[in-house]
């Protein structure tokens, strides 16, 4: 059903992805449910331009991306999402903070844990003025 939405070109909204990776995640399949987010979210990602919303996708796709463990990726687009979230809210707005959560973590993953504590460093001081 999805590939032949995706084959329609119908790109699905982020709600829809959501509920198909929890019903994936119910039903028990963790990795099914990682590549669907990976292949849903590239498809509405594709269609849209509003940075805010961009932003968020590329945050999704980089923790789908570290699900099936692809590090690099996930901290390649990781970055993206930070860069353009600072742009639109300012660098010490939560949402930069929990992106620079993630971002630390693909770090660690990678064995840099002194970039990881760096930007896990940053997120806990945004996060320490809300």
């Amino acid at each position: 059903m999805v590939e032949s939405l995706l084959a329609k070109g119908c790109a699905p909204t982020t709600d829809i992805v959501s509920f198909l990776t929890q019903l994936a995640v119910f039903l028990g399949n963790i990795r099914y449910a990682a590549e669907l987010q990976v292949r849903l979210y590239n498809s509405i990602l594709d269609v849209t331009v509003e940075e805010a919303e961009r932003s968020t996708l590329l945050h999704n796709l980089g923790g789908a991306y570290g699900s099936l463990g692809d590090h690099a990726k996930k901290r390649d687009l990781l970055e993206r999402a930070w860069l353009i979230k600072e742009r639109y809210y300012g660098a010490d707005h939560v949402d930069v903070a929990a992106t620079l959560d993630n971002f630390g973590s693909a770090y660690g993953s990678l064995g840099d844990n002194a970039k990881k504590r760096d930007l896990l460093e940053r997120a806990w001081l945004i996060r320490e003025r809300y």
